[in-house]
């Protein structure tokens, strides 16, 4: 009994990770570009992850954990499809990245326009500079996105603006090992 929860437990461990089942991840601080085979690319930030599945009619990738930079290769005949947490982003030739937060995913587009929903609901236009939140499956509104601190990540720095403590802290967890705990709740 002693040895099969010896073995359960860290196996357990290891499939509880969003990453385990994925196709491309990176490690904590780690940064990689990855060139799908239809000409697209995906840079992963640290500590992310995601599975893709081509088929003859759509181009579909599962951002299971962290943040990632798409760049859709144009191919009217099969839409590019990003799904995370319930949230569903459509395009066919743009530029956009998503990230995933506690229960939240973050949209914000650099080039052309994507089409964002989350189930049930009708999906909305998100367009060159502009960025969408979904939480607990409830999309915001579009507005206007700061590009140079979304994507400061790809180029090595992290920054935020108006961004609560514990969504900082939660980003600088995927860029260091080891844990920062807060210790004040309202701070």
């Amino acid at each position: 009994a002693v040895a099969a929860v010896g073995v359960a437990v860290p196996v357990g461990a290891l499939l509880w990770r969003p990453g385990w089942i994925a196709d491309h991840a990176t490690a904590v601080g780690e940064r990689r570009t990855v060139a799908l085979a239809d000409g697209s690319t995906v840079e992963l930030a640290g500590a992310s992850s995601i599975s893709v599945d081509f088929a003859a009619g759509i181009r579909r990738v599962v951002l299971r954990e962290g943040e990632a930079f798409f760049k859709v290769a144009a191919d009217a005949a099969r839409p590019f499809v990003v799904e995370a947490e319930g949230t569903r982003i459509r395009a066919v030739g743009t530029a956009f990245d998503v990230k995933l937060g506690d229960g939240s995913v973050s949209v914000a587009v650099s080039e052309q326009s994507v089409d964002v929903a989350v189930e049930g609901r009708s999906p909305v236009v998100v367009g060159s500079g502009q960025q969408v939140r979904s939480s607990r499956r409830v999309l915001g509104d579009v507005r206007g996105a700061d590009l140079a601190v979304v994507g400061a990540w790809q180029n090595d720095r992290l920054a935020f603006r108006e961004t609560p403590l514990g969504d900082v802290v939660a980003d600088l967890q995927r860029y260091r090992v080891g844990r920062i705990v807060l210790t004040e709740a309202r701070l």
